[in-house]
């Protein structure tokens, strides 16, 4: 098939993955004790919430109802002080999907 003919069947294609949210958002952080970087396990408690704090729009745990500390936390390696966590992926204990509204 010549690629001319082909690109825009292509283009049309990927316009359908282009306005996609993604369902995953990896954040990461650096942790220290006592000024030194942290090695180990972290146990996290994430939400995102409004600016003042007063509206949730999500929690690891999925209980966003209301603007509050996560009852369960998510276990997060640390490497000198690094660590990396995918807010959405709920193949991680107590991580629940991300909601389209978030995005």
């Amino acid at each position: 098939m010549n690629i001319l003919k082909l690109f825009p069947f292509l283009v049309l294609l990927n316009a359908g993955f282009v306005h996609a949210a993604p369902e995953i958002l990896s954040y990461s952080g650096k942790m220290s004790v006592s000024g030194q970087p942290y090695n180990g396990t972290a146990e996290l408690k994430i939400a995102l919430v409004n600016r003042t704090g007063t509206f949730s729009y999500w929690t690891n745990d999925g209980n966003f109802t209301t603007p509050q500390e996560p009852a369960q936390a998510v276990s997060v390696n640390v490497a000198n002080g690094i660590y990396t966590v995918r807010l959405g992926d709920s193949t991680i204990t107590n991580m629940q999907a991300l909601p389209a509204s978030v995005f």
